[in-house]
C-alpha cells in the first residue's frame, strides 16, 4: 500500500470522540 499513517485525526461525532488513521 502507498499510503501510510499520516497522524490519527480525532474529531467529535455523535458526541463521541473518533481516531481516524489510514492502516495498510
Amino acid at each position: 500500500c502507498s499510503f501510510r499513517c499520516m497522524g490519527t485525526l480525532s474529531y467529535h461525532v455523535k458526541r463521541r470522540a473518533i481516531i481516524l488513521c489510514d492502516l495498510c
